[in-house]
């Protein structure tokens, strides 16, 4: 067998199987997780991998009744839309201001912007703020700690993309007579879409997947999203593992949906921005 032949089967046998143990890295917990939220309590105990001698499907419908997932889920959804719409607008528009105006102040507020990825978020003031203006307990007030936090993250990203956008199209549309307002919506956004579906699914995972956040500014079980509602529910039934990992899975299920919808166009959202510098 030729060396050259020889080697490249080889590599791609050791490719293949350090892509197997990878995705059996992640797949396993996931399995793990499904197969036990469908277990008797008493099995669910044991914490193994074995499929179970009992289905219990109506374990689902226990934990939307006595986990009331099904609030959560909807302040949940009710948090998310919000955060996505503040932070992609605001991130967008931003983006646009600052890559194209090329001024100091421009300079300011990315650098500005940028900064706010890396600092952290002081719970004593924001509470106290919350409380001044009634926001204290909130989705609203929730949502927008939230977006607050995720919005320089998403102007980086925004930024980082329109310096792929040709500013010959902003000379030529000019030149037609656009206005500002008519040459972002008409010209620009189009073009933002990879970026904007990316931006919308990771801040709909971070949304999802926050914590800190509501177990400090949300009060009332009423206004419970979903980690803090597993949280509750693993402190009132934390013997039933069984349905734990069914309000685990209910938890992880809108967000992997959204994941997949969306995946063809994160790489490109997140890649484009990293050939011009």
């Amino acid at each position: 067998m030729n060396p050259k032949t020889k080697k490249k089967i080889i590599d791609t046998t050791l490719s293949v199987v350090i892509w197997f143990l990878v995705l059996l890295f992640y797949l396993i917990p996931f399995y793990y997780m499904i197969v036990n939220s469908l277990k008797t309590k008493k099995e669910a105990s044991t914490l193994t991998l074995n499929l179970p001698t009992e289905w219990r499907f109506e374990n689902y419908s226990e934990a939307f009744t006595r986990g009331r997932m099904l609030t959560a889920l909807i302040n949940n959804g009710i948090v998310a839309a919000i955060v996505i719409l503040i932070v992609v607008v605001c991130g967008m528009l931003g983006a646009f201001y600052i890559q194209r105006a090329q001024t100091k102040i421009a300079s300011f507020l990315y650098y500005f912007s940028v900064m706010g990825i890396a600092m952290p978020i002081s719970i004593t003031t924001t509470f106290d703020l919350l409380k001044s203006l009634r926001l204290y307990d909130t989705l609203i007030g929730a949502s927008f700690i939230c977006a607050a936090m995720r919005l320089p993250f998403i102007v980086f990203l925004y930024v980082g993309f329109m310096k792929t956008v040709p500013k010959e199209l902003d000379e030529a549309a000019i030149i037609d007579g656009c206005g500002p307002a008519r040459l972002f919506f008409r010209i620009i956004l189009p073009l933002l879409k990879p970026i904007t579906i990316t931006s919308i699914v990771i801040t709909a995972q971070f949304v999802w997947n926050t914590f800190d956040v509501f177990i400090y500014f949300l009060q009332s079980s009423a206004r419970y999203t979903l980690p803090l509602s597993v949280y509750s529910f693993y402190g009132m039934y934390g013997s039933d593992r069984n349905m734990i990992f069914s309000c685990s899975v209910i938890t992880v299920i809108p967000i992997l949906i959204v994941y997949l919808l969306g995946q063809r166009y994160i790489i490109d959202g997140l890649t484009t921005g990293a050939v011009k510098g």
